[in-house]
């Protein structure tokens, strides 16, 4: 049998190659700069998981990739003006795509595919209807963004890491829902299935306290293969082919975890990686679909833990965007400032003040009433603004200290008449 025969897709042996490649390097190829968000085909609205996932952020990364977003060549060019009738999109010279697979249900007897949505209608609970289909497997070339010209530019926005209260409270509640038990003691990390219990050494123990909740969460990786979980083989001794698989699925699955959570970059296990590194090269030289089944099972471990802390998962959510909303915020608050010296509302000296002092009017800018409308935001940018010039002596107009003399929130935090002190602030 000839190599490419071994895979399914051409995704699949991309996938494998380059995982093989990293591994023999002793490079750990999941553990990763994510980008924060999952790769996305914004046009067919798909959020790419599983092989797609790990193939497309292992290409961003390699490549330099800053966008997650990604499209066929036929939606790039658009030739029936369907997708983007008002741009004009064109694919850079010397672009790589990258294979990416999708599934569907194919009528054995028809030759008809459907979607998954589809096939649970027709089908329902009926084994023998279910016997009428097989799954059948189509790979797309798709690009980057970053290597289309005419694409909306997309706001970059730094990064989001996750708070550590907001990361132990869902650490916490995963665990009391799941009703596992965590004990801190000794110097090894580990899952014992008998006592469905993580034990940990303490949180001292670890250079950082990202390193102990990277750990904590790759431990609860494994606790989901109890019988009355996700029902997984656990009972491999360490140094057997089963062992090595295991830690592979809680490996993937940790780093799914890590991303969709928006753990630190820096975080890492405290586990011996090279323990590993050999066996999971074997996987790969000798079948390779353990990996993609490893790769399956993570995603499901992954959803799995997500879906026993709904509350603190729906907090790290809101956490993330109300971070989007401040840079958002920043960006708004600079071009109006760049907008007042161009309409010659301010002075060049006034433009420099204002332009030097931004920072503080974005961050007083999210909890003075800042509005969702651009009436109120606008108003409250010039509230702000004019409490930056009075204090630097630039507008000392009678209405506008009226104004803000008036206003509570202002007179409290000592902006006017105490000036920026207790800010950081001085002119």
């Amino acid at each position: 049998m000839s190599e490419n025969k071994k895979f399914v897709t051409k995704t699949r042996e991309q996938l494998a190659k380059f995982y093989l490649k990293s591994l023999e390097e002793n490079v750990i190829p999941w553990e990763k700069t994510w980008q924060g968000s999952r790769p996305e085909n914004p046009i067919s609205k798909i959020r790419y998981r599983g092989i797609n996932y790990l193939l497309l952020e292992y290409i961003a990364t390699k490549r330099g990739y800053e966008d997650t977003r990604w499209a066929t060549f036929n939606q790039i060019a658009d030739k029936d003006n369907k997708y983007h009738p008002n741009q004009k999109w064109h694919l850079k010279k010397g672009s790589e795509g990258v294979p990416v697979e999708i599934a569907k249900m194919i009528n054995r007897e028809t030759k008809q595919t459907i979607d998954f949505v589809e096939y649970a209608k027709i089908v329902g609970d009926d084994p023998n209807e279910a016997k009428n289909y097989a799954v059948m497997l189509r790979t797309y070339t798709v690009f980057n963004y970053s290597c289309i010209e005419g694409v909306p530019e997309r706001t970059k926005r730094r990064e989001h890491t996750v708070s550590m209260p907001a990361l132990q409270e869902f650490c916490d509640e995963a665990l009391k829902t799941m009703g596992v038990e965590l004990n801190h003691y000794g110097d090894r990390a580990f899952y014992s299935v008998k006592d469905d219990k993580i034990v940990l050494p303490t949180k001292d123990s670890f250079e950082t306290i990202e390193d102990y909740y990277a750990t904590r969460l790759h431990e609860t990786a494994h606790s989901t293969g109890a019988e009355k979980r996700l029902n997984r083989d656990l009972s491999g001794r360490f140094g057997s082919a089963e062992y090595a698989e295991e830690e592979l699925r809680a490996e993937i699955a940790s780093s799914i975890l890590f991303a969709d959570l928006h753990m630190p970059t820096e975080a890492k296990l405290l586990d011996n990686h090279k323990a590993y590194i050999q066996s999971w090269i074997e996987i790969l030289k000798n079948d390779p679909k353990i990996l993609f089944q490893a790769i399956k099972d993570a995603e499901k471990i992954s959803d799995y833990i997500q879906e026993q802390a709904p509350i603190a998962r729906e907090k790290i959510h809101q956490e993330k965007l109300q971070e989007e909303n401040q840079q958002d915020y920043s960006k708004y608050i600079q071009e109006k400032i760049k907008d007042d010296f161009l309409n010659e509302r301010v002075s060049e000296m006034e433009y420099r003040c204002l332009d030097e002092h931004q920072d503080w009017i974005n961050d007083k800018f999210d909890a003075y009433k800042k509005g969702d409308s651009e009436e109120e935001k606008s108003a409250t940018y010039e509230t702000l603004r004019n409490a930056i010039l009075i204090n630097a002596g630039f507008r000392l107009i009678h209405e506008n200290q009226e104004v803000l003399s008036s206003d509570a929130s202002i007179m409290n935090e000592g902006i006017v008449g105490m000036g920026f002190e207790d800010e950081g602030i001085s002119f």
